[in-house]
């Protein structure tokens, strides 16, 4: 399902990101849904980076203890975005 979102941004963004988008031969929208999409991306990378200095903190050399519990947190994840 495709949601419609309206924003207001200064105009001087705008004719920034117009040129942007002209430049690439995309869409204004498929700009801004890249941008909005590596602002998610780059959330879920650190909440990784964050899960795994916690185990890496916790268990500290015990490779053997972190890897499996690592696993299971990336399984955990793509469950989580395929739901």
């Amino acid at each position: 399902m495709v949601k419609v979102l309206s924003i207001r941004m200064p105009e001087e963004l705008y004719e920034k990101l117009k040129a942007i988008a002209a430049e690439r031969g995309q869409s204004i929208n498929r700009l801004v849904n890249e941008a909005l999409r590596h602002v998610v991306k780059e959330k879920e990378r650190q909440e990784l980076y964050d899960a795994f200095t916690y185990l890496g903190k916790r268990f500290g050399s015990q490779s053997e203890r972190i890897m499996p519990l690592q696993m299971r947190l990336l399984a955990e994840r793509q469950a989580r975005k395929k739901a």
